[in-house]
């Protein structure tokens, strides 16, 4: 079993010919949620010189390594120490987290406007995953006009992970789409939300979608009567 895991299979097989995955075997070993605290590796510092650890210590290890689990993700409880010591090595404090969205404040009418989401203030160790939500939304106040998702922009709304050992940052686009209607500018907001844990430095990003000109594309006609009686009145229509 232990092999088959290690070797990064993403389930076990059983005597009977079925499987069972490594979530499910996860919660077989008693694993619940749990965020360790600060203080608990400065508690076990000294206790690591003679510990030597045991397979399921090296399988949660080698699961770490390979993103399969989050090394927050473990009941503490079931480990003495030295174990949590050893599981703890590298583990970044993700309070610690600062996260910040940047992009641009206008954008023309039918162009796409991109976003960059990051953060700073630890180093996530090799498997540790973190999550962000990115959403659209009205603009900041009532001027101008809030655009309107589906007809002037497409909506976004996504859950960005991030991987220790990968960026510590990432881009989403918005589109905002062309249309023949005469409006004036128009605004939407680009929201940061729900952050697995840390601190919303810069959480929103206002855009403005400047009108293409359409205006200029305008045809104007007058018609009307070619000739009216003395005393009589000429009908005309400016379209």
């Amino acid at each position: 079993m232990l092999n088959a895991i290690q070797s990064g299979a993403d389930s076990v097989p059983l005597d009977d010919g079925a499987a069972i995955s490594v979530a499910d075997l996860l919660v077989a070993f008693g694993m619940e949620p749990h965020v360790p605290e600060l203080g608990d590796e400065e508690r076990v510092e000294n206790t690591q010189a003679s510990f030597t650890p045991g397979p399921l210590l090296e399988l949660l290890q080698s699961l770490i390594e390979r993103g399969v689990i989050n090394p927050t993700v473990l009941n503490y409880s079931l480990f003495g120490p030295e174990e949590i010591l050893f599981l703890l090595d590298g583990l970044a404090d993700i309070s610690l987290l600062n996260w910040s969205l940047e992009g641009a404040s206008s954008v023309t009418e039918g162009d796409t406007t991109i976003y960059t989401v990051s953060y700073t203030g630890v180093t996530l160790a090799p498997g540790q995953t973190v999550t962000i939500s990115v959403a659209t939304g009205g603009g900041f106040d009532s001027t101008p006009d809030d655009a309107t998702p589906g007809s002037d922009y497409t909506a976004l709304g996504t859950v960005l992970t991030f991987t220790g050992g990968g960026p510590t940052a990432q881009t989403i686009a918005v589109s905002t789409i062309d249309d023949t209607v005469v409006e004036g500018s128009e605004d939407f907001i680009v929201t940061l939300a729900d952050p697995t844990a840390g601190t919303l430095v810069t959480s929103q990003a206002n855009t403005v979608i400047e009108d293409d000109g359409d205006s200029s594309l305008l045809n104007w006609s007058i018609d009307g009567s070619s000739e009216v009686s003395e005393g009589g009145t000429a009908g005309y229509t400016v379209s």
